[in-house]
């Protein structure tokens, strides 16, 4: 589970490696500004402060920012960095009830909520409420929703209050279980990936400057890349740019940073569907 279908996905920067890869809890947070999502999303790409999210919302939009298998810097504790979904919606802590409701994408956000809901493993059994700081206290892992202040007075790490005193939680619920009754009868999962062609069984190892293989199957890698939204030729040698690519890919995908195509990283290349 990576990316929410149908939502719109701007990479940011700070996505740290998740122990298990799988989250629990779903946290709301507010951005402590009246910036867009799309503000948001575009300053996490270069932010230098560590700090990131899985979701923006604004009053029109969601948009997505960290793979859902990521651990987002949001909590400020341990507990809620790895086991918590971070959903950021811009506004402020003083907003009024009336200024929330009018000032959200409910709806978009309830569809994806509810997306995650049904469809990743971690969240089966997830209850469509707020779970209180005691019961988090005594399982960090609560299948529930909380606030970033819940996660300040059950784990610490932070002096963060939001979403704030008027935001209006029967509002975020009612679009969240309006989302998964909206799933019913419809197809919950994607279409599934492409599965990769098999392993050539031999490694494009980059020496000097080039590869000891060169041909049809660097090609099929290098289309696959391209098809995925990455900068890279098309031609049947692996020089430098190709490492480059593979060294970036590696990364995105937490393999080791060797440069080389070998059987994971090729794996890899056909592991989600590309959009």
């Amino acid at each position: 589970m990576a990316k929410i279908p149908g939502v719109r996905f701007v990479p940011g920067r700070n996505d740290y490696k998740d122990g298990d890869g799988r989250k629990y809890g779903i946290a709301i947070h507010n951005t402590s500004n009246d910036a867009s999502d799309e503000g948001e999303a575009n300053w996490a790409k270069h932010r230098p402060d560590g700090v990131s999210s899985h979701l923006y919302v604004d009053g029109d939009s969601v948009t997505q920012s960290l793979d859902t298998e990521a651990r987002a810097g949001h909590a400020g504790s341990r507990q809620g960095n790895e086991n918590a979904i971070s959903v950021e919606i811009t506004g402020t802590n003083g907003k009024s009830r009336a200024w929330w409701l009018a000032h959200v994408a409910w709806d978009k956000l309830g569809r994806a909520l509810a997306w995650l809901i049904v469809n990743d493993s971690g969240f089966k059994g997830f209850q469509v409420r707020r779970a209180s700081v005691a019961e988090m206290r005594r399982n960090p892992k609560v299948r529930a929703f909380y606030s970033h202040d819940d996660m300040r007075r059950a784990w610490g790490g932070t002096t963060h209050t939001d979403p704030g005193p008027n935001f209006p939680w029967d509002k975020l619920f009612a679009a969240v279980n309006k989302g998964i009754t909206d799933l019913k009868g419809k197809p919950s999962k994607p279409a599934p990936a492409p599965s990769a062609p098999a392993f050539p069984g031999r490694t494009f190892v980059y020496t000097n400057g080039r590869a000891v293989m060169h041909g049809e199957d660097i090609r099929r890698w290098q289309t696959q890349m391209r098809r995925r939204g990455w900068t890279i030729g098309v031609d049947g040698d692996y020089g430098p740019k190709s490492r480059d690519v593979a060294v970036a890919f590696q990364r995105e995908k937490h393999l080791d940073l060797d440069g080389k195509v070998g059987p994971r990283t090729w794996a890899a290349a056909w592991t989600k569907p590309v959009t």
